[in-house]
């Protein structure tokens, strides 16, 4: 009887010994993250370009139909009222206007 209860508490010790440091190591894992590799940041809708939008017109639509009919069918957009080449645009705030993008 004397060996099934210290048999009992050494694997109840060593069950909460992993227990403890496993808990330890993914609490550590969360407070510290690892900056040796680099962080893969997902794109944004901010993010539609390279470019420095500094070089691009920007043009604001009311509404994304709006944007839209401004825009010439085919393989790449070309404005109409300009003639100049569609770069990208993204929704302001909730949505409802639009910046779009063209070259210079």
């Amino acid at each position: 009887m004397k060996k099934v209860v210290a048999l009992v508490g050494v694997l109840a010790a060593a069950f909460l010994f992993f227990w403890i440091s496993e808990k330890g190591e993914v609490e550590e894992k969360t407070a510290t993250p690892d900056f040796s590799q680099p962080e893969q940041v997902e794109r944004s809708e901010d993010f539609f370009t390279n470019r420095d939008l500094n070089e691009l017109e920007a043009v604001n639509y009311s509404k994304y139909s709006d944007l839209l009919a401004d825009l010439s069918d085919g393989e790449s957009p070309i404005r109409k009222s300009t003639q100049q080449e569609f770069v990208g645009a993204k929704a302001n705030g909730t949505g409802n206007s639009w910046t779009a993008y063209f070259e210079k």
